[in-house]
């Protein structure tokens, strides 16, 4: 397991302890049945080959945020965020403002929707400026 999918396995246990990100996903989802985030890790987009491939679900059941991650693809994901290497997408769990940068730097990809991408950035991994501390301290 790289450190992007230790990063996420956190995201799924902790966030939805947080008020804050509870509250910040429930607008997000609005009337939907839930959302579900695509990552593709250590590969390229031209091969399409990638070492690690998983998603994060994310729903609410009777007002509890559930967030389960799962390994392989999902046939349609809100987006999919696409890194060469680990070390590369692990940036943006240090600084979410961070997304823009690498995917100039031609480090990383978002495919499907940009928007839901950033969503997932500003409703979970900055909402909550406790949680989000613990996340960048163990992104290292």
């Amino acid at each position: 397991m790289g450190k992007i999918r230790e990063l996420v396995e956190f995201i799924a246990k902790e966030a939805p302890k947080s008020d804050k990100i509870k509250e910040s996903v429930k607008k997000w989802i609005s009337t939907y049945d839930g959302k579900v985030i695509g990552f593709r890790i250590n590969g390229s987009i031209e091969s399409s080959k990638w070492e690690e491939r998983f998603h994060l679900i994310i729903y609410f059941k009777n007002e509890n945020l559930i967030m389960k991650v799962r390994s392989g693809e999902y046939p349609s994901p809100e987006v999919i965020f696409c890194f060469i290497n680990d070390a590369d997408g692990v940036e943006i769990f240090k600084n979410p403002g961070m997304l823009m940068k690498v995917i100039r730097a031609g480090k990383g990809w978002i495919m499907a929707n940009l928007n839901e991408g950033l969503q997932f950035s500003s409703s979970i991994i900055s909402r909550d400026p406790d949680f989000s501390k613990k996340l960048a301290d163990m992104a290292g």
